[in-house]
């Protein structure tokens, strides 16, 4: 969808959303005037759910062509440009262009530094770059949760550092507060965590959101879902990107549907509004069309609305819903999931416009 159009259709939920501070501005802008559509995606909804220390870069050929890439997570700032800068470098050498640093933590040469969010309400931290609306005024608050990698050498990399998916930012700009339910890697079982996750939910409800939507990738999505079951009451959405708890080798996955079913099967008839994103090519899931079928026929079971993202078409892997084509094809089908009193459901593969 050409960002013209994705902005035309998201005004009417800008119109009721609190003005960001002028250092935010920078996040609705075009780096350095440039026309492209995917570095004006990249930079004002990817690159914001960065966590520090994080880094911008671009590059435009002559002909216009541009590539982008940026860094998060970082030990150090000056970590942060170098990470980027050879991403972008990498990304650049077919263009024949070189790459410049635009933003350092959010911060554009020549503006306004942005002061990174850093409140915290019991387990979940804000997201830093993402607007902070505020309990008063902000329509909701959306919890990422992310996945957790694979060991590697009996190491587990620490997910702490990893973004939110490019199409979170489209409910920030649209009025929700984001935050985190980031996890120690080596305390990341499920059980302990989804009590963690459920027990901050009275805690936002008293900090004064009055709607939750819970969000996650793979692990996170995992636990979003099983807290949905277990205390659905303050909980107007769930949007369960990849989600998985069995690994990919395929040791942990002869029962993979049994706990898909039993996942599925406890979530509440009259409950939150429940939407999965499940990918054809997605190495932790056993057998994605039996996942379909069982949800779907989990889903005709429910009153409340209910929701499938199936691409057909683009990257299809277990974390594609993080590449920029997820965003400029699905990221407004996800939105209108949470905003609309009549939202898209059913099983979408070839888009959202037909659920309008």
């Amino acid at each position: 969808m050409p960002i013209l159009l994705l902005l035309l259709c998201l005004l009417p939920w800008f119109a009721g959303a609190q003005t960001p501070e002028a250092s935010y501005r920078a996040f609705t802008e075009r780096p350095e005037g440039s026309r492209s559509e995917s570095l004006r995606i990249g930079w004002s909804l990817h690159y914001r759910g960065a966590m520090p220390h994080s880094a911008f870069a671009f590059a435009q050929a002559a002909d216009g062509r541009v590539v982008w890439n940026f860094s998060g997570g970082q030990a150090s700032p000056d970590a942060a440009r170098e990470a980027a800068m050879a991403a972008c470098g990498r990304a650049a050498q077919p263009l024949g262009a070189e790459c410049r640093l635009f933003a350092i933590d959010g911060a554009v040469k020549g503006r306004a530094a942005i002061t990174p969010a850093s409140n915290r309400i019991g387990p979940l931290r804000a997201s830093p770059l993402h607007f902070q609306h505020g309990p008063d005024s902000a329509r909701g608050v959306v919890v990422w949760s992310h996945g957790r990698a694979a060991a590697i050498g009996g190491t587990r990399p620490d997910s702490r550092g990893s973004s939110t998916q490019g199409w979170v930012s489209l409910l920030n700009d649209a009025g929700w507060d984001v935050f985190r339910f980031d996890r120690d890697p080596y305390d990341d079982e499920v059980e302990p965590a989804t009590a963690q996750l459920i027990a901050a939910l009275p805690l936002l409800r008293q900090a004064g959101y009055q709607r939750i939507v819970l969000a996650g990738q793979s692990r996170g999505a995992w636990h979003s879902l099983l807290a949905a079951g277990r205390a659905p009451g303050p909980i107007h959405a769930v949007i369960a990107v990849a989600p998985a708890m069995h690994g990919s080798d395929g040791r942990n996955q002869n029962g993979a549907l049994d706990d898909w079913r039993r996942l599925i099967g406890a979530l509440p008839a009259n409950g939150p509004r429940l939407a999965a994103v499940l990918f054809r090519e997605d190495a932790f899931d056993p057998a994605p069309s039996a996942r379909i079928e069982r949800w779907e026929a989990r889903m005709q079971q429910r009153q409340a609305p209910s929701l499938i993202l199936s691409p057909a078409t683009g990257p299809a892997d277990h974390g594609a819903a993080a590449q920029l084509s997820f965003t400029q094809a699905w990221g407004l089908c996800l939105l209108r999931f949470v905003h609309e009193p009549t939202p898209p459901t059913g099983t979408l593969r070839d888009g959202c416009q037909a659920a309008r």
